[in-house]
């Protein structure tokens, strides 16, 4: 068979609605086999009572309420395919026949619910039918008034479904979005070589981050900085799909949010439901004061920094501070990170002296050494080298360090401890999550 004639009977099975009762039906011949068995099988085993069981309904009962099923899910078919044909002709007026076949045709809530109504319709009078004359089957009257109840759900959801989705706005942002899936399969957008689950990172993405890191963050655009963006990049699609497939991408905070913060605002929800941080005790919250208050020095630092990317220009810049030339002017001409802004200006910090590796409150060793040094007003002699960045530091100002009261900070430490432990759980989530993908790069 060519593959025009493969298209054409796909094209033709996708907007045929006829296929949907077929699957109905094929799905009702293996679900109530299994469902009689299952009702057979708890009623020897004595767990059903074939007579008070569920709904516990007479024989009149039970053909009542299988008989209204029906009767309702008929109607319901009707009223579908009516609406249906009534809605094609009203479209052809106004559409093209090929809009009205990838739309209203293709259309697979439509066409789920039509095959729910055939489903239920099938199910309900093939268990008025078994029941004879004498035994009621509370197993399969209660499944089909289940199915029943669905079914009037659905009709109420397919009313208020049907009468948007028929508005000409809603007609035509599905033919774009159509449109625009057909355009990214024929020019897709260049990777940067890495898929997961199948699905291709696009190079933009890989662009963007690096353009981020480099404006907000210590960073220069190195092949180090864009391997460990590469990961990021990983783990973000990684839980992107995994809030897809809950449906997150659907939750009305989503769809509110900009394009640009979309895919931000869909994982943080997923995480937020899905990791569960430990509330930390009294004992724990003190322990942490007391930890804090052991790092504390005897005074605390208001530093100031200049950060770039270049030695040469960053020794440059500190021969301009000794000139006289105001510091919070350089910052915001030559910094390359958003403390430029302010002038260069960062927290009050804290650490003790001497300064030890790893007990300097975040701030980098030699920036913490020079800090400790310098005299209000002074600047470095030389550039300091911070990861692939050189900074230019001056202490601004100096006082004796103040420590707070824990019942002062108390609330504050708890808010951290609570963030730390939602951090562990979502890295311990995540390492999981990534572990399982099929990633490619």
């Amino acid at each position: 068979m060519g593959w025009n004639r493969w298209y054409s009977l796909k094209s033709y099975i996708r907007s045929s609605l006829w296929t949907v009762p077929l699957i109905a039906v094929a799905i009702y011949a293996v679900v109530k086999p299994l469902t009689e068995m299952l009702g057979r099988w708890m009623i020897q085993q004595g767990i059903l009572d074939p007579e008070t069981g569920f709904f516990g309904l007479s024989m009149t009962g039970a053909r009542s309420l299988l008989g209204d099923i029906v009767s309702a899910d008929l109607a319901f078919l009707v009223f579908t395919f009516g609406s249906l044909l009534v809605a094609i002709q009203v479209a052809g007026g106004q559409y093209t026949p090929r809009i009205i076949a990838t739309t209203l045709l293709r259309d697979n809530i439509i066409r789920g619910i039509s095959g729910l109504f055939v489903f239920t319709l099938l199910f309900a009078n093939r268990t008025a039918g078994w029941m004879g004359e004498e035994e009621v089957h509370q197993f399969q009257v209660f499944i089909a008034a289940l199915f029943g109840f669905a079914s009037v759900v659905a009709f109420l959801f397919l009313i208020d479904y049907a009468a948007k989705f028929l508005r000409p706005v809603s007609l035509v942002a599905r033919v774009g979005e159509q449109g625009l899936a057909v355009v990214d399969s024929v020019y897709p957008a260049p990777s940067s070589g890495v898929a997961v689950n199948g699905v291709a990172i696009p190079q933009s993405a890989m662009d963007s981050a690096v353009s981020t890191a480099v404006s907000r963050g210590n960073d220069v655009d190195t092949p180090q900085l864009r391997a460990a963006l590469k990961q990021q990049l990983i783990i973000r699609e990684v839980v992107r799909q995994q809030a897809a497939r809950a449906h997150y991408d659907q939750r009305p905070e989503v769809q509110q949010a900009s394009d640009a913060e979309k895919v931000d605002v869909e994982i943080q929800s997923w995480l937020q439901d899905n990791v569960h941080a430990q509330e930390p005790t009294e004992r724990q919250i003190r322990a942490r004061y007391n930890n804090v208050n052991a790092e504390l020095g005897k005074y605390e630092y208001k530093p100031q920094y200049i950060v770039l990317a270049d030695q040469a220009v960053a020794k440059g810049v500190i021969a301009q501070a000794k000139a006289g030339k105001p510091f919070d002017a350089l910052a915001r001409k030559f910094s390359i990170v958003p403390s430029k802004e302010n002038g260069g200006e960062m927290p009050w910090v804290s650490f003790k002296t001497p300064v030890v590796e790893g007990k300097t409150r975040g701030v980098p060793v030699e920036v913490a050494r020079a800090l400790a040094k310098l005299p209000v007003g002074g600047v470095v002699q030389q550039p300091l080298q911070s990861g692939q960045a050189w900074v230019v530091v001056r202490l601004e100002d100096k006082r004796p360090m103040s420590v707070p009261s824990f019942d002062t900070v108390k609330d504050q430490i708890r808010r951290q401890m609570i963030a730390e432990s939602m951090d562990a759980g979502a890295a311990k989530l995540v390492k999981s999550l990534v572990q399982s993908a099929t990633i490619v790069q």
